[in-house]
């Protein structure tokens, strides 16, 4: 997954490792290892138990940065819902316990209201789980866009750095499109945490805005200068209406939402997080290091 990616960046956001502590469900994990070894404390715990929750909680803590509440999975895990609801009210039980309150930072999704994307719907159900709740003295919910990590799973990168060099994406090759890098979710969080205000309740984590055919040209430039080009597989647009709907609606939502509202948001964070500057797509390729053709959407792990 992309966890580390994230912790990265929350640490590189200015939050001292030693002030830091990751949950997990395995604390003897290879994981956890490397993340003891980055000076950041672990915390076994298990997100379906609420008493379980309910101690960890009870350490307190100024702020909890929730990177994900389900799997990465190709089908959608019904979990994250549920998860959020029991976060809530775990930390309702810590503060009626006398527990101060923390601050909650979210990874959610942008998309319009009442989008009929599965995942999204839930993104927004947890959203209003943890606002909800009284034992947080605020929920503020980070909304991401297109990741650009994605780029580097088995269904898109083999293409771009292989012999066909073609960047499969079924959209117009000029459509601008907001990009958000997980690692800038991190440092967004981090920066949030240490705020003296209270942040908004949403907040538009928009790294980069480009088009297909500028992010093609974008690897290109990365790969050496080798010409990649924007195909749009039009028969999978198609033929996933009846056989993966849900990638359907996924694919329907890029290609025909209006994204020009979100371009300003870059801008708008710099202004509310002391001048920070997020991570264009060119700088992305540079740090994971895309032209390593022997480097695997894994690989980031350990980026």
């Amino acid at each position: 997954g992309t966890g580390m990616r994230a912790i990265h960046g929350y640490l590189d956001g200015g939050v001292p490792a030693s002030s830091v502590s990751v949950l997990t469900r395995s604390a003897g994990s290879d994981k956890a290892a490397r993340l003891r070894a980055m000076g950041v404390g672990v915390v076994e715990g298990d997100l379906d138990d609420k008493g379980s929750i309910e101690e960890v909680l009870a350490e307190g803590w100024d702020a909890i940065y929730v990177h994900g509440l389900a799997g990465d999975t190709k089908q959608i895990d019904q979990r994250e819902t549920a998860r959020g609801e029991l976060l809530g009210e775990a930390a309702a039980s810590a503060a009626a316990s006398g527990t101060p309150k923390p601050l909650v930072l979210y990874n959610s999704a942008a998309a319009p209201d009442g989008t009929d994307i599965p995942r999204i719907r839930q993104k927004r159900d947890v959203e209003a789980a943890l606002a909800a709740s009284p034992g947080f003295r605020a929920a503020a919910a980070l909304r991401a866009h297109l990741f650009m990590e994605e780029l580097w799973k088995a269904y898109t990168r083999p293409s771009i750095v292989g012999p066909k060099r073609a960047y499969p994406f079924a959209v117009p090759s000029d459509k601008p499109l907001c990009l958000t890098s997980v690692y800038d979710m991190g440092r967004v969080a981090a920066r949030c945490a240490a705020m003296g205000a209270t942040p908004p309740r949403v907040i538009d984590v928009v790294s980069d805005v480009r088009t297909p055919a500028e992010l093609a040209a974008a690897f290109s430039a990365s790969q050496g200068g080798e010409p990649v080009r924007h195909v749009q597989p039009l028969l999978l647009y198609w033929t996933s209406r009846l056989l993966l709907p849900e990638l359907h609606k996924i694919i329907h939502f890029y290609r025909h939402t209006d994204f020009s509202p979100h371009f300003g948001a870059r801008d708008d964070l710099r202004e509310l997080l002391a001048g920070l500057e997020l991570q264009t797509f060119d700088e992305f390729l540079e740090a994971t290091r895309w032209a390593d053709p022997e480097r695997t959407f894994a690989s980031l792990e350990m980026a």
